[in-house]
């Protein structure tokens, strides 16, 4: 099986952040640094199997994606017998960090009814049981054996995922060839976005932050939709954004995204539709007739005076049927903002605030 899976990284001129058009916009990729960096991508992992004496492990193919949305997946393992004698003992495990599953186990006889040198074995797979990157491991050995021949590989849930790390691995499709044991990886890092995301400056996250490097199967199937997502506690952006029945208390954006033209696989996320943002308050509005004085901006702006509101700030990167198997990428962040203010960015007036937002605004100067 032939696939491109290798891709480059570049570094242009960043172009304007203001202007009507986004396509217009020459794609910047931020400096990209993190504690545990991956290694150079390779779609597809190779393991060489080695035989037992008494048996072997035939072809066998394990695809996650005709299991979306469902509980558990049926697998089976194929094997043939070199001799009639003897028991086969066989378990299939999933491992977690610490926390092991058993899947199914059982024994094979040469008395059985269904012996006929060759057996299949099969699994229901439970799929909950899977995380980002779970091994799940296929032993046998014969009655009194000390060791344990074994074969593993990675999957992933073709469900939801959380990542913990700067980074989202799918497994989701597993092909045993001729004793080679092909395990192909699909992967999603967060340019520029930690689990923790330092901003000096309280007055906005900008739009730059957002820029996905990826690794993929096939590459027209990057992903279906991304959304960035917040819980808004103190309130005041609820305005400008909607709410996500998939997610209880989260508010957000739909993103747009620049494919990797000019950059082999990056792709830049922002927000297509233009926001109104109030020179006076820093309120945000989809609607520029609730302010005198306005710009339209694309970045995400806090309210002037609600540093102490503000200050953490939890967001969510929501990344919608990623990759072959449409599995969904849950990546949640928090935005720390430093003491210091921006006072000449932007030309904040005197006055009073809008009226509409006066229970929730007084006017201030940053």
């Amino acid at each position: 099986m032939k696939l491109s899976c290798l891709f480059r990284l570049f570094l242009l001129i960043p172009g304007s952040l203001f202007i009507n058009k986004v396509s217009e916009v020459e794609i910047n990729v931020p400096y990209y640094s993190y504690e545990n960096k991956l290694d150079e991508y390779t779609c597809d992992h190779q393991f060489h199997y080695q035989d037992p004496p008494y048996g072997r492990i035939l072809d066998f193919t394990i695809d996650l994606k005709k299991f979306e949305g469902l509980e558990y997946g049926k697998i089976y393992i194929p094997f043939i017998r070199h001799y009639n004698d003897g028991n086969i003992n066989y378990k299939m495990k999933i491992v977690n960090d610490s926390e092991t599953t058993i899947v199914g186990e059982g024994v094979n006889k040469p008395t059985d009814y269904n012996y006929h040198g060759e057996f299949s074995i099969g699994f229901n797979l439970p799929l909950n049981k899977l995380g980002m990157k779970s091994e799940v491991i296929f032993e046998t050995w014969q009655d009194g054996a000390i060791n344990r021949d074994f074969i593993s590989f990675y999957l992933t849930t073709p469900n939801f995922i959380y990542p913990t790390e700067q980074y989202a691995l799918i497994y989701s499709y597993v092909v045993f060839e001729d004793d080679i044991l092909h395990n192909y990886e699909e992967r999603f890092e967060f340019i520029n976005l930690p689990k923790e995301l330092y901003i000096k400056n309280y007055f906005k996250m900008y739009s730059d932050y957002l820029y996905l490097k990826y690794g993929v199967y096939n590459n027209n199937q990057k992903f279906q939709q991304a959304f960035l997502l917040f819980i808004d506690e103190p309130g005041y952006l609820k305005k400008s954004f909607n709410e996500y029945s998939q997610f209880p208390d989260y508010y957000g954006m739909n993103l747009d995204y620049f494919d990797s033209t000019p950059i082999e696989g990056v792709m830049r996320l922002f927000y297509q539709k233009a926001l109104y943002l109030d020179l006076e308050t820093l309120m945000m509005s989809t609607n520029k007739n609730d302010f005198k004085n306005y710009v339209a901006v694309r970045d995400l702006f806090f309210p002037i005076n609600k540093f102490d509101e503000y200050r953490y700030f939890p967001m969510r990167l929501y990344i919608k049927n990623a990759g072959r198997s449409s599995t969904d990428i849950v990546y949640d962040f928090l935005v720390i903002f430093g003491d210091e203010h921006i006072q000449e960015t932007l030309d904040v007036s005197r006055g009073n605030p809008i009226k509409e937002f006066t229970p929730y605004m007084e006017e201030v100067i940053i």
